[in-house]
């Protein structure tokens, strides 16, 4: 529950102010201010910041910087691409190289046996790919005025939650 609502809560705000006003680059702050909220509770509750969450919100920054800076919304708009290209490559690198970048993020979290490892890492890779490819059509084909655009980013996300939730991967025996 708490850690859903400090991932997707940012998010979730992001929506609703460009909902509410139509005004993505105010959007833009609200999802940045958010986010290092996030950050800061998930460091007040837990005593921790998640690596990923930690990277997430730089990489916020820094386009939502640029965005914000030549008031450009192209910024915000690639960030998805890149990122999600960044993390597929990082995941397919990993295993080219034998190594297991998701067990080593992910390992104290989620027990599976090496076959486990190994479809999980290229399914995340083909969803990476996928979600950069979605975000490409969507930004470059819809309007961000329109509803449509604002629809494609929650599905990039639920598709990214189905995936996260791993249910049919081998898993390994704690008996």
């Amino acid at each position: 529950g708490r850690r859903m609502l400090l991932d997707f809560g940012p998010l979730l705000l992001f929506f609703g102010a460009n909902y509410l006003y139509s005004d993505l680059m105010f959007s833009v702050k609200v999802l940045v201010v958010a986010t290092i909220v996030s950050l800061a509770a998930s460091w007040v509750l837990e005593r921790r910041i998640p690596m990923m969450a930690a990277f997430g919100c730089a990489a916020l920054v820094f386009f939502a910087g640029l965005t914000l800076y030549f008031d450009n919304e192209l910024f915000i708009k690639i960030k998805p691409t890149i990122l999600t290209l960044m993390f597929a490559a990082a995941i397919a690198g990993g295993r080219a190289m034998g190594r297991n970048p998701l067990a080593a993020i992910m390992g104290s979290q989620v027990k599976l046996t090496n076959d486990g490892w190994r479809i999980m890492s290229w399914l995340w890779v083909a969803m990476f790919v996928c979600s950069a490819l979605a975000n490409e059509i969507a930004w470059r084909s819809l309007s961000t005025d329109s509803g449509d655009f604002q629809g494609v980013w929650p599905n990039r996300y639920f598709a990214w939650f189905c995936v996260a939730k791993p249910a049919d991967y081998p898993e390994t025996s704690d008996q």
